[in-house]
């Protein structure tokens, strides 16, 4: 930039001149100049705008090779420029003839260009291969796009994140809509720009989600982004923008709007006179309840309960907690210093001269984010449950367009039809065979899998909104068998602030849980692989591993949890979802999950989702338990909102027992109290 910005200078500059001693001021200053003209040309011959940042735009993805060749021919050019310098300072302290160094510079430069061109090649083909570790050890080429290999080729690509993504200021000073800025685009029918103004004295709180993210570079692959040209962040840290500064400020989001329910009835026949162009109300009136604690104080929350009150959670100083729940239920918080206090200042707010730099930061977040929920409420019909600003989901999600839509994926991890010997079934590592498997190769253990090299997944919608799709035979009867062996020590399972002393009381949820790692044995290896075709992630995001720099990479998936159900007992409405930490520099939630059932062999115990949108019933879906059968659904919206409509339950089992299993898949990644 410096040298293209430079004035030019009226000094002309003879052949002569250029080669003069170094120590001569005018010489130095036509030498300088020369090579500056020289590195001009050679700039003008690079691609400009190159985006050197590694971020993951859709511009970019496909010519990742081509364009670290450019910056590598780009560099060595400059470079060249001053090896030249000190060539000709050379050849004169030398005594040569000043005519042969230019003669000798551009020789050194055409041979300073080919050394590089060959050390950027070779340097891209390292890197490419350096990061095989980081790919999955197959991929599945049927009905699988090109675009989404490129989308996620890597781990590093896939993980370059900013929770400010979503968020553009394409408006000038004048509220008129400027396109030359970094403005958003929707990609994906569902989702659609969305106008929202925040107050101008809250704009410090999006300063912030950089702050969070640089003080995490360390520990997790990012990539940081501007808003808009910057202009508006830059005007308000001077006094005097801040003194003629607009109340609010105008910016956009992309955010999900659903469809109109007549378009989920796409294979319908509508000549029967039926209408479906409204939905109906569920009979079941339950939704997420999101609590957020405004004060400098932890304040326990508490639900009346049925025979007593429950204690639900205790709430961090501007954090937030969730429940399920309907509408009549009783809640209360109390300090925690005394159970029997409650504060009747639900909407406590603080004295903000008290509160730390920190807590002034928590606490304007906080307010930002209602500020947006309330544009989003009025332009979607949906409360905002995320946390402002939050990155569209990084992972793929399939559409669910209309009732009975199909999508078929191939996976080379096919059935276990026999049981591997005990000395098979040892846990694994990941390395050898199973990180780096070829396509080409056989699946390990592959003499008890299904002779086929491939096998189809069939991906059929049972709701539209949310969004859940039934795979039949997703599991072998050997495969599900096997998972229920490794089931050791059950322990009862818990709600979110579950304790000691309401656990007798609590019916929400009366089963028994046990997790089972992914290493546990290579059947449970091959699970989360086919699990990855299904939903089209990268199976090496779903373990933890060490690529060849040393750095340790995080799983987006959870242990395996296994449920069992006795006679009577159940799981009532819940979400899946959880509520990321208002200075979480990721927003972690889950993402999807997929549902595994065990068993069929019992009555009762069907899977609803009581607020699955229709025009029809008012009892939500109701999917039966079928061994080998699976359930993705998404608790995250495109948009990266939390669904309140992927409230889901379990019926209680009327006679015999229920076994299960939950995988549960993080965007972008995991963050667990």
């Amino acid at each position: 930039d410096d040298v293209r910005d430079a004035p030019v200078n009226d000094i002309s500059c003879s052949e002569e001149t250029a080669g003069a001693a170094e120590h001569d001021e005018l010489g130095s200053h036509c030498s300088k100049n020369k090579q500056e003209s020289i590195t001009k040309k050679d700039e003008k011959s690079s691609v400009e705008g190159y985006d050197d940042d590694g971020d993951d735009d859709d511009d970019d993805r496909g010519i990742v090779i081509e364009e670290h060749n450019m910056a590598g021919n780009e560099g060595s050019l400059e470079g060249d420029g001053s090896l030249a310098d000190s060539d000709i300072d050379d050849e004169e302290e030398d005594n040569e003839e000043e005519e042969e160094a230019p003669i000798l510079s551009w020789s050194m430069i055409g041979k300073s260009f080919l050394v590089a061109v060959i050390a950027s090649t070779t340097s891209v083909f390292y890197l490419r291969d350096s990061s095989s570790e980081l790919k999955p050890s197959f991929r599945s080429q049927s009905h699988i796009h090109v675009e989404d290999h490129l989308k996620y080729g890597s781990y590093s690509e896939f993980m370059q994140y900013s929770r400010v993504d979503n968020v553009d200021f394409c408006w000038n000073k004048t509220n008129v809509y400027d396109s030359k800025s970094r403005c958003l685009e929707s990609k994906d029918q569902s989702l659609q720009l969305m106008d929202f103004t925040m107050k101008t004295a809250l704009l410090e709180s999006l300063y912030n989600s950089y702050d969070f993210e640089l003080r995490n570079a360390d520990t997790f692959d990012i990539n940081i982004k501007s808003i808009g040209t910057g202009d508006e962040f830059l005007e308000a840290e001077t006094g005097a923008y801040f003194q003629q500064r607009p109340k609010y400020q105008r910016s956009r989001a992309l955010v999900h709007v659903d469809a109109p329910v007549s378009s989920y009835y796409h294979l319908k026949n509508k000549a029967d006179g039926e209408d479906f162009s409204n939905a109906v109300d569920p009979s079941f009136t339950g939704f997420a309840g999101k609590f957020i604690n405004l004060s400098q104080k932890p304040v326990l929350l508490f639900w009346d309960g049925r025979e007593r009150p429950v204690l639900l959670d205790t709430i961090q100083p501007f954090e937030a907690v969730g429940t399920a729940t309907f509408p009549g239920h009783q809640f209360y918080v109390t300090p925690e210093y005394d159970k029997s206090y409650v504060l009747q200042r639900y909407d406590a707010k603080p004295d903000q001269s008290s509160l730390s730099d920190k807590e002034i930061v928590k606490y304007h977040a906080q307010l930002l984010n209602l500020d947006y929920a309330r544009d989003y409420l009025v332009t979607t019909k949906r409360h905002w449950l995320a946390m402002f600003p939050r990155s569209l989901p990084k992972h793929f999600m399939w559409n669910a367009d209309y009732f009975f839509q199909e999508h078929v994926v191939e996976t080379r991890e096919t059935h276990f039809i026999r049981l591997p010997s005990k000395n098979d079934l040892a846990p694994i590592y990941y390395e050898g065979e199973y990180g780096n498997s070829h396509p080409t190769q056989a699946r390990p253990l592959s003499s008890y899998r299904l002779s086929s090299k491939a096998m189809d997944l069939n991906l059929k919608v049972l709701s539209c909104s949310p969004r859940v799709f039934e795979v039949d035979n997703f599991l072998s009867e050997v495969e599900a068998n096997h998972i229920l062996s490794l089931a050791t020590e059950m322990t009862r399972s818990t709600t979110v602030g579950d304790d000691s002393d309401n656990q007798a009381n609590d019916k929400t949820r009366s089963s028994s849980t046990a997790w089972i790692e992914r290493h546990a044995s290579p059947i449970l290896d091959s699970i989360y692989r086919r699990a990855a075709d299904l939903t089209k992630i990268d199976e090496s995001l779903m373990r933890y591993r060490e690529d060849r720099t040393g750095f340790i990479h995080e799983s987006i998936a959870e242990s395996l949890q296994l449920l069992h159900y006795k006679e009577g007992e159940e799981y009532t409405p819940h979400h899946d979802f959880v509520y990321p930490g208002a200075d979480s520099a990721y927003q972690g939630a889950r993402f999807a999950t997929v549902l595994l059932y065990l068993n069929d062999d019992m009555e009762g115990g069907e899977t609803v989702f009581p607020r699955a949108v229709n025009s029809q019933v008012h009892s939500g879906l109701q999917v039966k338990p079928a061994k080998g059968k699976a359930i993705l659904f998404y608790n995250m919206l495109p948009d990266g909102n939390m669904d309140d409509l992927s409230q889901h339950a379990s019926y209680p089992v009327k006679t015999g027992e229920k076994w299960l299993a939950n995988l549960w898949l993080w965007d972008p990644k995991i963050e667990m109290n």
